[in-house]
């Protein structure tokens, strides 16, 4: 059976981030420059995309932003919240996302959306991403859905 007719319809993640990683291992396997990856693993799809993106250094600019603030007297210690943070990343626009997917094989996040992916749901698959097919993107999202979303809770707090 098809992930695809396993899918709960009605509980499909908000915001899928994806790390976008094996572009040029899977070129190299073809006898082909990591460019030529590159551009097969780039295929119509909406996007945020992070160039030159540092997560580390989205969050030192937004301590500096609110210590800037802090020092004018526009704002107190007290008042820095986790979505006093929020604000002030460059990513606010968009939700944090429910699940983050990185493919190629490599198990760590590589400095990506570090604060927004902290109740992430994360799936890694050896897949490359120019291989990366709907019926992977399934079998991740139906993987999403068996597990239990606590957010730093136990069972019996979301209960």
């Amino acid at each position: 059976m098809s992930y695809i007719e396993q899918i709960d319809k009605t509980r499909i993640p908000q915001h899928v981030a994806i790390i976008m990683d094996g572009n040029g291992r899977w070129a190299k396997q073809r006898g082909e420059e990591r460019t030529y990856g590159h551009r097969a693993g780039a295929g119509g799809m909406y996007m945020v995309l992070a160039l030159s993106y540092s997560s580390r250094w989205e969050i030192t600019e937004a301590v500096r932003q609110i210590a800037t603030l802090i020092k004018a007297g526009e704002m107190s210690p007290e008042q820095i919240t986790d979505e006093c943070i929020s604000s002030h990343l460059d990513t606010k626009f968009m939700p944090d996302p429910d699940l983050l997917i990185r493919t190629g094989g490599e198990i760590r996040l590589s400095n990506y959306l570090l604060w927004q992916c902290a109740y992430s749901e994360l799936y890694f698959c050896d897949t490359f991403w120019p291989d990366f097919d709907k019926e992977e993107l399934y079998k991740a999202i139906w993987e999403y859905q068996q597990r239990e979303r606590r957010f730093g809770k136990t069972s019996e707090q979301i209960s």
